[in-house]
């Protein structure tokens, strides 16, 4: 009896070191590791699936957008765009201007009223303004799927001014993965192949996956750094679709737009970029609207000491931060698009959270910036 009773305390001393060293690993992991970004195929809000687009937000649906980090709320409208706060005083006799882009005009952990288009709605009305602001912005899409979308909404709707939210760390690259093998750029449209976006996976089978995805930082380090030890891991994470990519191969991805010496691959990219924004322009200079471009870097381009850390792990080569922004201006310039870059106004780590995307008060001062140039 006593013999079974020491066994006992052994096995709970064990099991509560066992808990202990779990929690303190969780701790360690949030603090030492860059928290890696998982998707689930861009729904941690719901999506519709659409074959031109891939997909988009679903309508009429309000709840919350949550990860380790940040847990917000989202309206969608039944128009499948994201809520915004308009203050109005003659809505009949409004100007309109919407919002296209990426997470960073969606508003990727900001709330509602927090958001680029929701913050310059609230400036403007401030100074008196009446422009009506709508945010048309997609997590995780490219400048072609913003400007398929532009058509399709602009078949029904009026606006005075089309802003594009142009994410330069990687939507250069997103627009070139987009356009590969779908969609085939002439002078002057884009010419959709017939072929369709792959419906998204159905992975109900795996849900534990992603919740643990979502809620634990030393799984998620786990996953990342280990699944390519596990190929029965591998394989499930892959297969659910909550896994984008890995820090360091988004890191090699982004790394050949900011060389100082472009590959025929990356050249390519940017024509595709070109090709796209002289679509649009083109597109709204005959709808008698104007397109502005406003272009977002993540804290790791904008903080000297965030940059020196990712340039470290990047491949071999001279690297400048500012090279994929100059060359966004020159062919906007060559386009005669306008530019409204807020960067200089937010250039401090503090202004972001932890994946690079704005604070609400970042966002403010964006926006600030952006109401004031409109």
């Amino acid at each position: 009896m006593a013999n079974s009773s020491k066994w006992s305390k052994r096995l709970l001393a064990l099991f509560c070191s066992m808990v202990l060293s779990v929690i303190v690993a969780e701790i360690a992991a949030r603090h030492y590791f860059y928290p890696i970004r998982f998707y689930n195929n861009f729904t941690y809000i719901p999506t519709i699936y659409d074959p031109l687009l891939g997909y988009l937000p679903e309508p009429d649906w309000h709840g919350l957008m949550q990860n380790l980090d940040y847990s917000v709320n989202v309206s969608i409208g039944s128009d499948g765009l994201r809520a915004t706060s308009n203050v109005l005083k003659n809505e009949n006799n409004s100007e309109s201007a919407i919002f296209f882009g990426d997470s960073f005009i969606f508003g990727d952990g900001l709330n509602d009223e927090q958001t680029i288009p929701s913050q310059v709605s609230l400036a403007l009305s401030g100074e008196g303004k009446n422009i009506k602001c709508l945010n048309a912005g997609v997590l995780g899409w490219s400048p072609a799927q913003a400007l398929l979308y532009y058509q399709r909404l602009s078949q029904k709707n009026k606006f005075d001014k089309v802003i594009y939210g142009i994410c330069l760390e990687n939507d250069i690259a997103d627009n070139s993965a987009f356009l590969s093998g779908r969609f085939q750029l002439s002078k002057d449209t884009i010419v959709w192949l017939n072929k369709n976006a792959s419906p998204p996976t159905n992975a109900e089978d795996i849900s534990i996956v992603k919740k643990l995805l979502r809620s634990s930082r030393l799984y998620v380090v786990f996953a990342s750094y280990l699944r390519r030890f596990a190929p029965m891991l591998r394989s499930k994470i892959e297969k659910s679709g909550a896994v984008n990519n890995t820090f360091k191969e988004q890191q090699n991805n982004v790394s050949k737009f900011f060389r100082t010496s472009q590959d025929s691959e990356t050249e390519k990219s940017w024509e595709k970029l070109q090709d796209v924004l002289k679509i649009w322009k083109q597109e709204t200079e005959l709808e008698k609207r104007e397109l502005i471009l406003v272009p977002f870097s993540s804290a790791w381009m904008i903080d000297d000491n965030l940059f020196s850390k990712l340039t470290a792990q990047w491949p071999e080569g001279k690297y400048d931060r500012t090279y994929v922004l100059n060359r966004v201006k020159e062919i906007a310039e060559k386009e005669n698009i306008r530019v409204i870059d807020p960067s200089s106004m937010i250039r401090k780590e503090h202004f972001y959270i932890f994946d690079g995307h704005l604070k609400p008060d970042g966002a403010k001062i964006a926006a600030r910036f952006i109401a004031d140039n409109l």
